[in-house]
């Protein structure tokens, strides 16, 4: 019973992500553009530790929630999109469920063909190609720094206009005081100086260990990694708030790749394992409503990150239909969703 029920909810979720969307309604152009976008994805996270805490059935530790910087001072001063007791709110985008396709999903805003973490990169245009074509005259208008260098190639970036760190070991020749043993942390130092030195219109960060620790099944592991990417949000904010208060406009974004089974099957994602479609959203800073945790009046995915930056950064909305709009649930301009 159990599997032909798992069956059906992963031929529903197959059918969704292939059926184009309908053509997304414009929203009316953003008055003052951001001039950097933050998206830091955070692999394999479930929502389940941010929003309930740490799982019974794989600990005797009782805490609220595992980041708590993140779901206790962030929260209340931004949007959450996500849920682990009811539908998903939030999903991922391919119904395949490997981080692959997820990033793919992420970056390409559709369906692609990937189906392999060795997948090459998606066709068509990216979110970071455009970000490139749209703003000719920046030397660099993208950085993506990734603990997995294989994401970076999702972005189809020119490498000649990009600032580019694959993986720790690039990472560690750029900061070389940093490498304390976090697999991530490198990667999060490396990020933290250019936004401080040199903030890109789009930077992007890719945290990997907490995926590591779940195919390892290291559950206590996977608890001290949350949080430490607690901390690296706690210094992105606290650098953000310094640059806003000098009257830049930043928005930090914070997302994950996909999500993970339930109880002894934490360790594992893909499509027929229940769990890995349940994904989250939380955005803060100029453009977004400090709305909390909200419920979307329709279930929301990976497909809508990419309009969402591009509204944000003032890019004009693709026309395509097999893109889908921004979250515009999380816009200021808009009014308010049901609440929780």
């Amino acid at each position: 019973m159990r599997w032909t029920r798992l069956l059906l909810q992963s031929l529903w979720n197959a059918f969704q992500a292939v059926l184009p969307s309908p053509l997304p309604k414009a929203l009316a152009p953003i008055r003052e553009p951001a001039d950097t976008v933050v998206l830091v994805t955070l692999d394999g996270v479930r929502p389940r530790e941010l929003l309930t805490g740490a799982d019974p059935e794989l600990t005797a530790d009782r805490r609220p929630t595992a980041m708590p910087f993140l779901m206790q001072d962030l929260l209340p001063r931004g949007s959450f999109i996500g849920s682990d007791t009811r539908r998903p709110d939030f999903r991922i985008g391919s119904p395949v469920g490997i981080s692959m396709s997820g990033y793919h999903s992420i970056f390409a805003g559709r369906l692609t063909r990937c189906t392999e973490n060795e997948d090459p990169p998606p066709r068509g245009t990216t979110l970071a190609t455009n970000i490139q074509d749209a703003f000719p005259e920046d030397p660099a208008p993208v950085a993506a720094m990734t603990t997995w260098d294989l994401v970076v190639d999702c972005l189809k970036l020119d490498p000649a206009r990009a600032v580019i760190l694959r993986g720790r070991a690039e990472a560690v020749s750029r900061a070389p005081n940093t490498a304390d043993g976090a697999t991530d942390a490198p990667i999060f130092h490396a990020a933290l100086q250019q936004l401080q030195e040199d903030p890109p219109r789009l930077l992007y960060v890719g945290f990997d260990e907490t995926d590591d620790a779940g195919h390892r099944n290291d559950y206590a592991r996977y608890l001290r990694v949350l949080e430490r990417y607690d901390g690296y949000l706690r210094a992105f904010e606290a650098e953000i708030a310094k640059q806003t208060a000098q009257g830049r406009r930043i928005t930090l974004i914070v997302a994950t790749d996909h999500g993970r089974g339930f109880g002894r099957e934490w360790v594992q994602h893909r499509w027929n394992i229940d769990g890995t479609v349940r994904a989250w959203l939380f955005a803060m800073g100029h453009g977004i409503a400090a709305r909390g945790h909200i419920a979307p009046r329709k279930p929301r995915s990976h497909y809508n990150i990419r309009p969402t930056i591009a509204h944000l950064l003032g890019l004009p909305p693709s026309r395509s239909p097999w893109h889908s709009g921004p979250l515009e649930e999380l816009v200021e301009t808009n009014p308010p969703p049901r609440p929780l």
